[in-house]
């Protein structure tokens, strides 16, 4: 069963929004499909992890996935691939998203939407 198949019959379904992948070099942006988390490493070392903004924007984020970068973010699997990203992503170029991924489910934050400024800014 491809990836593209799993996740349309197997995950979507009961909720599942995203699904992650290990890949050897930082993927393309065409490569990267909406709904899976694209790991550049292996389940020893994670280096990057690429996916597509939730909000429907289109955008590619990139996030560090080093301990020695700030800021960095870890993104734990479970024995389906099922990701769980900490701490929060949000975007503060563009769309302004703001979102946590817990258990491959997205659970969106109150500032949404709204540009970032300390003055607004939370600990959702």
């Amino acid at each position: 069963m491809s990836l593209k198949n799993f996740k349309k019959i197997i995950l979507r379904p009961f909720g599942f929004n995203f699904i992650a992948r290990y890949v050897d070099d930082n993927p393309t942006s065409e490569s990267i499909e909406d709904g899976e988390i694209v790991i550049v490493g292996s389940r020893s070392y994670q280096k990057w992890a690429y996916l597509k903004c939730p909000c429907g924007c289109g955008n590619t984020t990139m996030l560090s996935l080093s301990t020695k970068r700030r800021p960095s973010w870890s993104v734990h699997l479970n024995w389906m691939m099922i990701p769980t990203v900490y701490p929060s992503v949000r975007d503060v170029g563009s769309c302004y998203a703001h979102y946590w991924i817990k258990k491959g489910k997205i659970h969106w934050c109150r500032d949404t939407g709204i540009r970032y400024t300390e003055e607004n800014d939370s600990e959702d």
